[in-house]
């Protein structure tokens, strides 16, 4: 049979098996805590889940997606409190590596420290470099600009110029002098 208070106040430990069913709200001015692999459930259908396994401690939205939303910043951090991801109300996303800023999202787009790895990489558009580009074993386009002078279609075999400068990759370099070399 269901007891029914009005008011009820208790003191000391309480142990109870079985439910705990409340109707309103529950407030704490202390701790609550629960055994390992014991999950808080929230929701009608288990929509979210909080927990811990004795290692490692768990945020889970099993049912749908999981969405966290701050007053203003939201900041993930890794262990010891190091920065991970930072999103900026109104503002950048930043992601970090070691505690390191890497990459910053700015109104033009993005901005990286440090070096960028990529297997491929497609440029929609301008792409002002400054600093060598090394490595290259293929670069094509229709329209290079070199000093201020518009060179068209050239590849990295050979060679080009127009009315003011002349452009030669190392392998035209190479291919000129076994050429001198040959007639000589």
């Amino acid at each position: 049979k269901a007891l029914q208070f009005k008011n009820l106040f208790l003191t000391g430990d309480i142990s109870a098996s079985g439910h705990l069913n409340v109707v309103g709200d529950i407030t704490s001015s202390g701790i609550i805590k629960l055994a390992d692999n014991k999950e808080i459930q929230l929701g009608a259908g288990t929509d979210l889940k909080l927990y811990s396994n004795g290692t490692d401690g768990y945020v889970v939205a099993p049912v749908d997606d999981l969405i966290l939303q701050g007053a203003d910043d939201v900041f993930i951090y890794a262990q010891g409190g190091e920065d991970a991801i930072i999103a900026r109300g109104n503002g950048a996303v930043e992601l970090y590596h070691n505690n390191a800023k890497k990459l910053d999202t700015v109104s033009a787009g993005v901005e990286i420290t440090g070096e960028l790895q990529a297997d491929t990489l497609n440029i929609d558009g301008n792409a002002d470099i400054s600093g060598n580009l090394t490595g290259l074993d293929n670069v094509t386009s229709t329209n290079y600009i070199i000093g201020g002078h518009t060179m068209n279609d050239i590849d990295i075999t050979s060679e080009a110029s127009d009315a003011d400068d002349h452009l030669m990759t190392a392998l035209a370099i190479k291919n000129r002098i076994d050429d001198i070399a040959v007639t000589l």
